[in-house]
């Protein structure tokens, strides 16, 4: 997004939609569509509003947009993390998926510990878990004014290339105690009672988060 607005790219403008997400009831969605629909682009408009970081270009990003002209309160706002599960590669036992899959979610941590250095008032230890290193994260976010918006991008893209090659490693992935479901109930558990407050996920299919 950030790119196409600097360079002055065409952008067609839904950004009216953030409102309309934020006067619905709940703080987390799954939004499902097929492939190349918009679904990556959609949550780099969302992390650009939010971003508390970019308070200072809003105008040069947002501000001849609909949510530009009329913002919500709760822009430039939040610490923002974003997940690409596409990242994750999808070969091997469930437990070389579930490895990968902390290496790659901790990696994303620590370049947010990076980029919002100057906002944060302590360190954070990252731990062999990545739910746990965002349990950390939410520690040190939680002693500061500010709250946690985690964007999840295409969240069932290696469970479901896993789905069809290896059933029994899938299993493993999302039922009972398995890496991927105990994530996601971190992140329920989380919402509960830490500054994680809106989570925004998308993928092309219901079936993995009805499995997990």
């Amino acid at each position: 997004f950030m790119t196409i607005r600097e360079e002055n790219y065409l952008y067609i403008d839904r950004t009216s939609h953030i409102r309309t997400l934020e006067n619905m009831s709940g703080k987390s969605f799954l939004f499902v569509r097929p492939r190349r629909f918009g679904k990556s682009l959609w949550l780099n408009v969302l992390n650009r509003y939010y971003d508390l970081a970019l308070a200072d270009r809003f105008e040069m990003l947002f501000g001849d947009l609909d949510i530009g002209k009329h913002p919500t309160p709760l822009h430039n706002r939040y610490f923002v993390m974003e997940w690409d599960f596409s990242r994750i590669d999808p070969r091997g036992t469930a437990d070389d998926i579930a490895d990968r899959m902390n290496e790659t979610l901790n990696s994303v941590i620590e370049e947010f510990l990076m980029y919002y250095e100057d906002f944060l008032p302590a360190r954070v230890k990252i731990k062999s878990q990545a739910i746990n290193t965002l349990g950390g994260l939410l520690a040190v976010i939680a002693k500061t004014p500010h709250k946690l918006c985690l964007l999840i991008d295409e969240y069932d893209n290696f469970a479901n290339e896993v789905m069809a090659s290896e059933e029994s490693a899938y299993k493993k992935l999302v039922q009972k105690e398995g890496p991927l479901k105990t994530l996601y109930k971190g992140i329920k558990e989380f919402m509960k009672r830490t500054p994680l407050d809106r989570v925004f996920i998308t993928g092309v299919s219901p079936i993995v988060m009805s499995d997990i």
